[in-house]
């Protein structure tokens, strides 16, 4: 480097910083090799570039629903919508990287909803669409390919759930059907 250079009040940092980006460029350059992959400059570059970035929990779910939403998708978009409140209210509003996501906050995040008197049912939605938020982060290459949160976690309780059932029973329906209501009623 030019005498100028070195005399920069963060000339150290920055060439530690230089080294640490050549040694991932380096071990990426070699992961490939090994793997038999066909790599371009670009594709190099991206790669860097997303495993430099600290994927941010909502802006990806914001990402995934916009996705959905432009396939015409708008119920599975909904719940994803739905999960990313939920989960959300939970963390009080404040955002999370994609690395902070772990047992034991997936563990926290189940206790709030059954706190909030959840359903098992909704509980279930919730999590198996968070579930798939990070394998779509995983396929992406967003997300290491052995990040997994839920690898230890049970879904097991929501297996066999019952659902009550809601539907007008027949004898009801023929009770509505008969009903005499006057003319002028305004429910005619």
């Amino acid at each position: 480097f030019p005498v100028t250079i070195k005399k920069h009040p963060n000339y150290k940092s920055l060439v530690a910083l230089i080294d640490k980006k050549k040694t991932e460029a380096s071990k990426l350059l070699l992961s490939l090799d090994n793997e038999g992959a066909e790599y371009s400059a670009d594709s190099i570059q991206k790669k860097l570039k997303r495993n430099q970035t600290n994927l941010s929990l909502f802006s990806y779910f914001k990402e995934v629903i916009e996705e959905l939403e432009k396939k015409g998708k708008i119920g599975y978009a909904n719940v994803f919508t739905s999960t990313k409140n939920s989960f959300k209210t939970f963390l009080k509003g404040r955002d999370i990287n994609f690395n902070e996501l772990n047992l034991s906050l997936l563990l926290k995040y189940e206790e709030f909803l059954n706190e909030k008197g959840n359903s098992l049912n909704t509980q279930f939605v919730f999590l198996r669409t968070l579930k798939t938020l990070v394998n779509y982060a995983v396929k992406e290459e967003l997300a290491g390919a052995d990040f997994n949160p839920f690898k230890d976690f049970s879904f097991k309780k929501f297996r066999n759930i019952k659902t009550e059932k809601r539907a007008l029973t027949k004898e009801q329906i023929l009770k509505i059907k008969n009903l005499d209501i006057p003319e002028d009623s305004k429910l005619s």
